[in-house]
């Protein structure tokens, strides 16, 4: 039972002296935005943001240790839509018929979003050269947005009258209801969602206990982030522009995230140092 107890407590004092915990401090950047399916009317390419990071490391041993983050990042998706719709067949005052158009013409919708995650992972790291770590993390995470808007950056609705048996299209006749609009913005309403994270990188110390890091990363919605919607992008009836997101063009949107973030390590209980990490009291359990 005494050398039970005795292993047990070597145990114990090794993992203490042996682990190594980190504060982690990161900025960075890269393509931050939504990713989602649309149909032939439209196309959506995800824009830049800013990435920003807190962490804590715990590492286990030599290699292997885990850890939490708080991460900000601003995010941006440009979606252009380009298509006509029929909305309905009229009858003009003089009895002429005619089909009562919505044409988006190169509409570009700009939607941006401020978005809060703690991502929890699995890292690891390895010695590479002196005073010089490769590093890796690998986990899920939970995303919330806090602040989002959309805006038209570019192009028009217009609503037009075509005849087809003369092939002829008016417009600009608000008296007909034939016109045009591109002064909308408004917001968006997004759920909390889960998403998969990865990073790789290099740490080098540059002084006691603390390293400059270098890492690429990227994170991909698991689950959608907003709800899909069977609406008309502009509603005709109402005058109302409801949004490329809630509508029938687009589905199946998730959170995306690819880049590079530079930032310090800073290791704490002064066992973070790259000669000096890892000294145990027990050499059965030194690293």
């Amino acid at each position: 039972m005494k050398k039970v107890l005795i292993i047990i407590m070597c145990m114990l004092s090794s993992l203490c002296h042996a682990q190594n915990d980190f504060l982690v401090f990161d900025i960075g950047g890269g393509i931050n935005g939504l990713k989602y399916a649309t149909d032939d009317r439209g196309s959506a390419k995800p824009g830049v943001g800013i990435t920003v990071r807190g962490g804590y490391r715990h590492f286990f041993n030599k290699n292997w240790g885990a850890g939490i983050n708080v991460v900000f990042k601003t995010c941006a998706t440009n979606c252009t839509l380009d298509f006509v719709e029929t909305i309905g067949d009229a009858v003009d005052s003089e009895g002429e018929k005619y089909e009562h158009r919505v044409c988006y013409k190169s509409l570009k919708e700009k939607q941006s979003q401020s978005n809060i995650s703690l991502p929890v992972g699995v890292y690891y790291r390895r010695d590479i050269a002196t005073n010089l770590e490769l590093t890796a993390g690998a986990g899920v995470l939970w995303q919330t947005t806090i602040s989002n808007k959309y805006k038209i950056a570019d192009g028009k609705v217009e609503t037009v009258g075509y005849y087809a048996e003369d092939n002829i299209t008016f417009d600009e006749m608000p008296q007909h209801d034939f016109y045009n609009v591109n002064n909308f913005s408004g917001e968006y309403e997004y759920k909390n969602s889960l998403g998969a994270y990865g990073e790789v990188g290099v740490a080098r110390e540059i002084g006691e206990n603390v390293f400059l890091s270098l890492c690429f990363y990227g994170s991909y919605g698991l689950s959608t982030c907003m709800e899909d919607f069977d609406e008309p992008v502009y509603d005709y009836q109402t005058m109302k522009y409801i949004g490329v997101l809630n509508s029938e063009i687009t589905s199946k949107k998730h959170q995306i995230a690819f880049g590079v973030l530079l930032g310090l390590r800073f290791g704490l209980s002064g066992n973070g140092g790259g000669k000096g990490r890892g000294h145990s009291i027990c050499p059965a359990y030194s690293n």
